[in-house]
């Protein structure tokens, strides 16, 4: 009886474990690791695996998957236009308009979205034809939205949204997927 249940305990720990470890880190070498990502910093991934925190970067990383409470994000480096090196970019939004993320963090200090760490979000914009990426900072949202407006011009629905006072704080996936439902023609 003893035995039933520590091995009943034993896959309880090991299910809990197993959702733990929920983010994967694909290495330029094949290999894929699973564990928690507590930091992301431009082009360093912080993740924990088991006890350890490890650091990957751009000499060995290829590309991450972060899986949020509302959303799986695969974090790749790539160039934007008007960043002068490769950073490690969250794609939020494909098409016409594409939104990444980047995270700028120090990690285990004061919690961030991923557990881990002290940080801020950056936003780039990217529309087809258009020779720079919109970067989008978390302060000041009128002064952002402003920015985001005159960048999505092209787009009456955007601009319209935007008269009527219906952009909020966290309406950036929104409008870059309004800009590639209605606006790119």
């Amino acid at each position: 009886m003893k035995e039933k249940i520590t091995t009943v305990i034993i896959l309880f720990f090991l299910t809990i474990t197993t959702s733990y470890c929920q983010d994967k880190a694909f290495l330029k070498s094949g290999k894929t690791i699973n564990g928690k990502i507590i930091a992301i910093n431009q082009g360093k991934v912080y993740l924990k695996v088991g006890k350890k925190t490890k650091k990957f970067g751009y000499k060995n990383l290829d590309k991450v998957i972060y899986k949020g409470k509302d959303q799986t994000v695969e974090y790749k480096y790539r160039e934007i236009p008007g960043v002068s090196k490769k950073v490690l970019l969250g794609e939020l939004v494909s098409g016409k308009a594409t939104l990444y993320r980047m995270h700028l963090t120090t990690p285990n200090l004061t919690p961030n979205i991923f557990g881990g760490g002290y940080g801020r979000q950056l936003y780039f914009l990217i529309t087809e034809g258009k020779e720079k990426a919109l970067k989008i900072t978390p302060t000041g949202f009128t002064t952002r939205s402003k920015k985001v407006e005159n960048y999505l011009s092209d787009c009456k629905s955007i601009v319209d949204e935007r008269n009527n006072g219906e952009w909020k704080y966290n309406d950036l996936i929104e409008l870059a997927e309004t800009y590639n439902s209605e606006c790119s023609n």
